[in-house]
């Protein structure tokens, strides 16, 4: 009926062979980010590990490491993925998605100056003082697009100064995407130093604040001369050259959580 010389039939072969090896891996991928969800979600109806705070949601690490000691693993070493999974729960309960990790004291802390490529998107604790906070801004940090050729949706984190869309489908489609939509959020930018007196190897860390964390009664703690234990996400940020991106780039660490290391101070006690 029909011949295929043995060269394309053995490449044909590989392509399909190859094809169904990608979709085997995408079933256990999958399968795998299912359990994890019915894992988080079973561990955040744990008493206690959920808090409001008028409007704040807050999230307790330390009855996490206590009780699910392999979710709270995964969160260090994949926060982003983990996060994701929280807020989606967050949004099963009826619960706003944005939320700040508290009770993280007991962590221990990466001194600024030690930070290295390793700590790169993973979730780490610092202690430093604030030297210096901008104004607080709108930011897209999540936009939603749709490939016109099969309608595959993808979302994509705006995590430079530059908006980033797709470039290509898993169709192949290689042409514009449909913006659907865009996260906007509070946010504005704080400069952290090591509180342990200064060094010769003193270095600033960039950190992003926003959502909640930037609600009037935490943006205080920000101020600068403040000392403040804080975690988050440490993350890489692409410089930008003559329109070509540079093999090196700046960190900046996202923060998810914040402790006050200032004492209050009681007024009645100067009058």
């Amino acid at each position: 009926l029909f011949s295929l010389k043995p060269e394309i039939y053995n490449q044909r072969i590989h392509e399909i062979q190859s094809e169904i090896n990608n979709q085997k891996k995408r079933s256990e991928r999958e399968e795998r980010e299912s359990e994890t969800k019915i894992q988080v979600f079973s561990l955040l109806k744990q008493k206690g590990i959920i808090k409001r705070d008028g409007e704040r949601v807050l999230i307790n690490l330390k009855l996490i490491s206590e009780i699910n000691i392999e979710i709270s693993s995964k969160l260090f070493d994949h926060p982003e993925a983990i996060t994701e999974i929280i807020k989606d729960c967050l949004r099963d309960f009826g619960l706003p998605e944005d939320f700040e990790f508290s009770d993280f004291s007991n962590f221990s802390k990466i001194p600024i100056q030690e930070l290295r490529a390793d700590n790169l998107d993973r979730l780490i604790a610092i202690e430093g003082v604030v030297t210096g906070l901008s104004d607080i801004r709108p930011k897209i940090i999540n936009a939603r697009f749709e490939c016109p050729n099969c309608g595959t949706l993808m979302s994509i984190q705006q995590t430079t100064n530059r908006f980033k869309s797709p470039s290509r489908c898993s169709c192949n489609w290689k042409g514009a995407f449909q913006l659907l939509s865009k996260e906007i959020v509070d946010s504005c930018r704080i400069i952290l130093e090591n509180n342990k007196g200064l060094s010769l190897n003193n270095k600033r860390l960039n950190s992003l604040l926003s959502g909640r964390i930037l609600d009037k009664d935490n943006v205080i703690n920000f101020s600068p001369g403040k000392e403040v234990e804080v975690i988050g996400i440490l993350k890489e940020v692409s410089i930008v050259k003559f329109n070509s991106i540079s093999t090196n780039f700046e960190i900046a660490f996202e923060v998810l959580g914040l402790k006050s290391l200032n004492p209050d101070i009681d007024v009645n006690n100067f009058t």
